[in-house]
């Protein structure tokens, strides 16, 4: 049984958590703790509500039964000005980057800062720039809209927007998706870069076997609504399970 002294010391706790759908169970007794500095990422088959859970993380879906704790807070009984709060200590990736198609790159990493703080324009400005250097952009970058920009680019906009607060977690849902190899390989690099730099503990949602193998350091499982496996790498995929079996022999198909 996990205590409250560990629950606290991780940086993120499920537990017991129970997720129904129109009477569907989509978890079913999910637990799991994380702790500060790793780079966690979370598998599964379709269907197994890896990205519910990831929502249900970050206080935008309300779990059926259980408990969800950041930073030993309990996510869903925290008022809506501590609920603020604990968001400007995470930030987000969705799957499309979710760019404002009307703004510039610039426009669009600022908004947090815009939103959440009383910063001055020209500081603003400079730590746009900075952010857009540490993801590998130029500043001349930042004058483009999205619909300039290839689908790696926009990425690293979209990271830099949810690094622009300096959070101590990174959500990542499907980050290398619709990316090619190369380009996916090279925002691998770069989350671990920033993970090892910045001290970043980092969650990420993947089908991506590439990432999974190159830049993961702990690895969850999720099958049938519960964790199936949870460890490094390397051991789980030693794990005598088809589904597991099935998704690491993939790699000789690529």
């Amino acid at each position: 049984m996990t205590t409250l002294t560990s629950r606290q010391n991780a940086i993120i706790s499920v537990q017991n958590v129970e997720t129904y759908f129109g009477g569907k169970a989509v978890h079913q007794g999910i637990s799991l703790d994380i702790y500060p500095g790793k780079i966690v990422s979370l598998i599964g088959g379709s269907g197994t509500g890896k990205s519910t859970l990831l929502r249900e993380i970050v206080g935008l879906l309300p779990p059926t039964r259980g408990e969800i704790f950041l930073f030993g807070k309990n996510v869903w009984r925290q008022s809506e000005d501590k609920m603020i709060a604990l968001r400007r200590r995470f930030g987000m990736l969705f799957q499309d980057g979710a760019l404002f198609s009307g703004l510039s790159v610039r426009e669009n990493i600022a908004i947090p800062l815009v939103e959440q703080t009383q910063i001055a324009s020209p500081i603003i400005e400079d730590l746009v720039d900075m952010w857009l250097g540490l993801v590998g952009l130029s500043v001349d970058t930042g004058d483009k809209v999205p619909s300039e920009l290839s689908g790696g680019m926009r990425k690293r906009v979209a990271l830099a927007r949810a690094l622009v607060l300096e959070p101590e977690i990174i959500f990542l849902d499907e980050p290398t998706s619709g990316l090619d190899p190369i380009n996916a390989r090279a925002f691998d690099k770069l989350i671990k870069t920033l993970s090892e730099s910045l001290g970043l503990t980092v969650f990420i949602v993947t089908h991506d076997l590439d990432t999974i193998c190159g830049i993961t350091d702990r690895l969850i499982v999720l099958e049938q609504g519960k964790v199936l496996a949870d460890g490094a790498v390397k051991n789980v995929a030693k794990i005598k399970h088809p589904w597991i079996e099935s998704y690491f022999n993939s790699r000789a198909d690529h």
